[in-house]
């Protein structure tokens, strides 16, 4: 999901847009798909250090620590409950 956010941390309008490198992707696949949906910040439960790089080369902030559902996640993201981000350590 894509959030757009106000200034004041304020939901404005979300879209669904499918990953289709979810179960299959060569590095960097993602961070450039994410890129062009013109995000800035993902949140993700967890992250390899490689993919929080590609992330960062596109200027991505990179956030981990996701709840289970997308609305706790975001609203925890919002209210500064989720904030940095710890590689993960199952790397291929």
């Amino acid at each position: 999901m894509l959030a757009h956010v106000d200034a004041d941390n304020r939901v404005t309008a979300t879209e669904v847009h499918p990953n289709f490198y979810a179960e299959d992707h060569e590095p960097g696949q993602i961070p450039r798909y994410i890129d062009s949906l013109g995000a800035n910040v993902v949140v993700a439960g967890g992250m390899g250090a490689k993919a929080i790089d590609w992330f960062r080369h596109f200027g991505i902030k990179v956030v981990t620590g996701a709840r289970l559902g997308v609305a706790e996640t975001l609203d925890a993201y919002l209210a500064g409950s989720v904030t940095g981000n710890a590689a993960c350590c199952n790397q291929r």
